[in-house]
């Protein structure tokens, strides 16, 4: 009953939406709409949101994918039935859920190479469902290389649908579909690395290669350990990489937040985020460089095992 609901139970909840802020904000305020409802009804004489507090969440995660990476990924999924939606969220940054609800004759200006973002998708019961955008900054214009324009107009010649990425039965596609694409992809990409280390171990011991074999060592040589390469395709990694690859090439924070549909503030987040991800990687490659040196201890180095040079007396 909502008489026996305590301000430590509206606590334990927040404690449990402690992954993200704004639901923390949306649970208190519709829970707050309930109680102060049940007071004006003389249900309850005390509203139990008053008392808790917001947990503080952690710093969210931000992967994207390295150069390497990306050619791995091209090279499995070029022609097969998720490359599609895969390469246009590399191209324009676009949640997948609004991609799924690109309909070509209105969000499209290929001319012009442009594409306009006006809804999002969400999913009841697997079921898709046209919705505004995550935020009023998310209605938005993306401007599109005109490589990828061309691209995506041969792909539209093998869609008879409305939509850009349809289901199967060209309506709007569900979330079954979507997310089986992906768990598709990454079984495959599973397979594909441990065929790879399991070759690269082999050629290590000396094993001998088959002429199969031999053909995929030689394909995955240059990316070198295939180990450090791994990962998992996450429809969301591929908008942070598009992200990253606009602080590659030096766009502002208020022109790549208006194409990402983020504010300033945000952005400027995810901006730092990427500098430091990047530095602990350059730390990490510059501790290797010295790893076999005498004396290096973890990562510290002990100077008085260190040889000193010698003093050189130039004279005068």
């Amino acid at each position: 009953k909502i008489k026996d609901i305590t301000t430590s139970d509206i606590q334990a909840l927040l404690n449990q939406a402690s992954s993200s802020m704004s639901l923390q904000h949306k649970v208190r305020i519709t829970l707050n709409q309930i109680f102060e409802k049940a007071i004006a009804d003389r249900l309850i004489a005390y509203n139990p949101i008053i008392g808790t507090d917001p947990v503080e969440t952690p710093d969210p995660i931000r992967q994207f994918y390295t150069p390497e990476q990306l050619r791995i990924l091209i090279s499995h999924f070029q022609g097969r039935k998720i490359f599609p939606l895969i390469f246009t969220i590399l191209n324009t940054g676009m949640r997948a859920t609004e991609a799924l609800a690109l309909m070509r004759n209105r969000d499209l200006d290929l001319d012009n190479n442009r594409i306009f973002i006006r809804e999002s998708t969400e999913f009841v019961k697997a079921r898709p469902q046209k919705k505004p955008t995550k935020t009023t900054r998310g209605v938005r214009t993306i401007p599109v290389p005109p490589a990828f324009s061309d691209w995506l107009r041969e792909h539209l010649k093998t869609v008879k649908s409305l939509y850009v990425f349809p289901g199967h039965d060209g309506r709007q596609m569900g979330q079954t579909t979507l997310d089986n694409w992906r768990n598709k992809a990454n079984r495959r990409i599973e397979r594909w690395f441990a065929e790879a280390e399991a070759v690269q171990k082999k050629a290590a011991d000396g094993g001998c290669l088959s002429r199969e074999e031999e053909a995929l060592l030689g394909r995955i040589q240059p990316f070198g350990d295939i180990r450090e390469h791994r990962f998992r395709l996450h429809y969301k990694t591929l908008r942070h990489t598009y992200c990253t690859e606009l602080f590659d090439l030096g766009v502002d924070e208020l022109s790549a937040a208006k194409i990402m549909g983020h504010t300033v503030t945000i952005m400027r987040e995810i901006y730092t985020h990427i500098q430091k991800n990047r530095q602990r990687k350059t730390i990490e490659k510059i501790e290797g460089l010295y790893a076999d040196v005498e004396g290096l201890h973890g990562n510290v180095v002990d100077i008085s095992t260190l040889k000193q040079p010698k003093k050189v007396n130039k004279g005068l």
